[in-house]
C-alpha cells in the first residue's frame, strides 16, 4: 500500500500512519472467518468514537468496505481476528 503526497494530505497524519502500519485490511489473514477483502480501505475504529474511541494508532485500524460493514453489523469484535 502507497500513499501519495495528496492522500496524506487530505487525511490526518494518525490515520496515514495506520495505513501505512496495517499495508491493507487487517481481516485479510482471517479470510477463513471472515470473507474475502473487496471495496475500498477505511480506518474503523476498534471503540466507536461515540463511545470514547480515540483517533489513535492504538485504537484504529484498516479494514476493506466489506469487513467494515460485516464488522459494523454485528459480527465478533475484530480485536482477537486482527492479531
Amino acid at each position: 500500500f502507497a500513499l501519495t503526497t495528496l492522500t496524506i494530505w487530505l487525511i490526518p497524519p494518525v490515520v496515514a500512519a495506520v495505513f501505512q502500519r496495517d499495508q491493507g485490511c487487517v481481516l485479510r489473514p482471517r479470510m477463513d472467518v471472515a470473507g474475502k477483502c473487496f471495496g475500498h480501505l477505511t480506518p474503523h475504529h476498534i471503540v466507536k468514537d461515540g463511545a470514547g474511541g480515540e483517533y489513535s494508532m492504538a485504537n484504529l485500524v484498516v479494514l476493506c468496505c466489506h469487513h467494515n460493514d460485516w464488522v459494523s453489523n454485528g459480527e465478533p469484535d475484530i480485536a482477537w481476528m486482527a492479531t
